[in-house]
């Protein structure tokens, strides 16, 4: 994610818990932090982005309200989290989910934060019919036992296929569906 966005903007900063620069690849510009108690000062990013992220904290609150800080009066938090959580699974809690969201959720979280909401709408819809039906057989009738589908990575023409998606999906003005795997948010900090 970081290089990518590298190539649109030459001032990008990433952050990860497990950071270890002996074990990842070396970014110059990435940091072992904390969601919840960022190293950086008030309003110090124009643009912040926690793809996946608030599913994983204790407190999704204070995380959020930690990412309000450390933007920028009038700057943007780019959100993305698992959605439905009928579609909580044991792959959630092998990954270190906590929970998943449903727009009402997501909107009084943010909220209660003080951001405003520019954009929110369900995303990766291709996938959930499937994924639906397919934790339902394993939660029911224990299909698939012992091994996770969502641990096999998907062929190489399925995964740009669904990259499209939601690339496509995630945009303005596109077929906004009131399902998805994930919920995708553009907020907005408020100037004053």
């Amino acid at each position: 994610m970081l290089q990518e966005i590298e190539d649109i903007s030459s001032s990008v900063i990433g952050c990860d818990l497990f950071f270890d620069p002996k074990i990842s690849k070396e970014y110059s510009r990435m940091v072992k932090a904390n969601a919840t108690a960022l190293p950086f000062p008030e309003h110090f990013s124009d643009a912040t982005i926690a793809l996946d992220l608030l599913e994983h904290l204790e407190n999704d609150f204070l995380g959020l309200k930690e990412l309000k800080r450390i933007t920028k009066p009038g700057g943007y938090l780019i959100v993305n989290v698992p959605s439905f959580s009928f579609l909580f699974s044991d792959w959630d809690q092998a990954v270190g989910h906590k929970r998943r969201y449903n727009k009402k959720q997501l909107k009084a979280l943010t909220e209660a934060i003080g951001l405003e909401i520019v954009f929110m709408r369900y995303v990766n819809s291709l996938p959930f019919l499937p994924i639906f039906l397919y934790r339902q057989m394993r939660f029911r009738v224990g299909l698939g036992k012992g091994e996770r589908l969502e641990d096999k990575l998907p062929s190489h023409w399925l995964n740009q296929l669904l990259l499209k998606a939601f690339i496509a999906q995630g945009k303005k003005g596109s077929i906004s569906l009131p399902f998805g795997v994930s919920l995708f948010a553009v907020l907005k900090k408020p100037e004053n």
